[in-house]
C-alpha cells in the first residue's frame, strides 16, 4: 500500500499520483505538462507506469494541469473508469474536446515550419475526437457520498470552493485488516467567495496530500512569451490581479490543515518551489507539523500510516 509521485512536484502543472493496494491501481489526477516548450513536450513521453495496469482515476476538478492527459492514458491502454463530481464531467466535456482541438491546431502550424524545413511531421498530442472518446469513461458523483470503487478503496468528495465541481477527495485504503486515510485537497478555494462555497473541512485523516498553489503569487516581469511554438520578444510586463484568484490564499491553507486532528503527515504538492518552501516554514511554525515536499518518483510506504 502505496502512494508514488508522477507529477507536480516542484512545479504547478501535470498533477499525477499513482496509488496501489496490492493489484489495484489508481490515479489521482492525470494532468498536462505546462509551461515551457521543453516541459510541454514532456507530454509526448510514455507514462512512467503501464496504463494499461491503471484501475481506476480519481479526478478533483476540470483545469487541464489535473485533467489534460486523460485522452493521452485512454489511448495508451487504460480502459478503466474515472471518478469525479458530475459538474466536472460536464465541464470536461467542454475541456477535453477543446484541448484537443487546439492541439491539432498546434500540429497544424508546426507542421507548415517542418515542411518547410524538411523536418518529419509530428502528430497531435491528441485530437478533439480523443478528447470526446475518452469522456465515456466518466462517472459522475455527488458530494458528501462515500463509494468503494474497487475491492478494499473508497473515496468520497466534498466541496472545495474552487471552481463549479471541483473536490477535496476522501480516500480510504485497505490492506491486510489495515486501513489508511488518505485526504487529497485539490485546489482549495478562498473563504468568503462571492459565488463559490467555503471549502470543505475534513477533521481526520492519516495523511494530508495538501496543493500549495495559493492566490497571492505576483509573475515576474517576462521579455519574451510563446506564440504558436516561437518565441517572441515583447516590451510588457506580467502582473496579477491576486483578488481575483480561485486559489485559497496562504493562511487559507493553513487554516484548513488546522482543522485535522492530530497534525497528520502532510505532503506539499502542486506548487512553486519558493511558495512549498514558505507554506512549509509556515505550518511547522504553527503546528509543530514539518511538511514534506516530494520529487519526482518518491514512493511513500502506507502501511506505516496506517490505524
Amino acid at each position: 500500500m502505496d502512494i508514488q509521485f508522477f507529477g507536480a512536484t516542484g512545479q504547478v502543472t501535470g498533477l499525477c499520483y499513482l496509488v496501489r493496494v496490492r493489484e489495484h491501481r489508481i490515479l489521482l489526477e492525470c494532468g498536462l505538462i505546462q509551461g515551457r516548450q521543453e516541459d510541454e513536450d514532456r507530454n509526448r513521453e510514455p507514462f512512467p507506469f503501464d496504463a494499461s495496469a491503471i484501475d481506476a482515476v480519481v479526478l478533483s476538478h476540470a483545469h487541464i494541469d489535473h485533467s489534460g492527459r486523460l485522452p493521452l492514458l485512454m489511448k495508451q491502454g487504460f480502459t478503466g473508469p474515472i471518478y469525479t463530481h458530475q459538474a466536472t464531467r460536464a465541464l470536461c466535456a467542454i475541456m477535453l474536446r477543446d484541448s484537443g482541438y487546439l492541439h491539432a491546431k498546434d500540429a497544424e502550424w508546426t507542421n507548415r515550419k517542418r515542411r518547410r524545413q524538411g523536418l518529419p511531421l509530428l502528430t497531435p498530442l491528441y485530437t478533439l475526437e480523443d478528447g470526446e472518446a475518452v469522456l465515456g469513461q466518466f462517472r459522475g458523483l455527488a458530494y458528501g457520498q462515500r463509494r468503494e470503487i474497487l475491492p478494499d478503496i473508497s473515496i468520497r468528495l466534498r466541496n472545495a470552493g474552487h471552481i463549479l465541481g471541483a473536490a477535496i477527495v476522501e480516500l480510504w485504503l485497505e490492506e491486510d485488516g489495515r486501513v489508511c486515510k488518505l485526504v487529497f485537497s485539490g485546489d482549495l478555494g478562498f473563504v468568503d467567495a462571492p459565488v463559490m462555497p467555503d471549502p470543505e473541512v475534513v477533521d481526520e485523516a492519516d495523511i494530508v496530500l495538501l496543493e500549495s498553489t495559493y492566490g497571492d503569487r505576483r509573475h515576474r516581469g517576462a521579455s519574451r512569451i510563446g506564440i504558436l511554438g516561437e518565441e517572441i520578444r515583447v516590451n510588457a510586463r506580467i502582473h496579477t490581479v491576486g483578488g481575483l484568484s480561485a486559489h485559497a490564499d496562504q493562511p487559507g491553507l493553513v487554516a484548513w490543515y488546522r482543522e485535522f486532528a492530530g497534525s497528520p503527515p502532510v505532503y506539499l504538492i502542486h506548487g512553486e518551489p519558493e511558495a512549498q518552501t514558505a507554506l512549509a516554514e509556515v505550518i511547522e511554525t504553527e503546528t509543530g507539523r514539518k511538511p514534506t515536499i516530494p520529487s519526482f518518483g518518491d514512493r511513500l510506504d502506507l502501511r506505516r500510516l496506517s490505524g
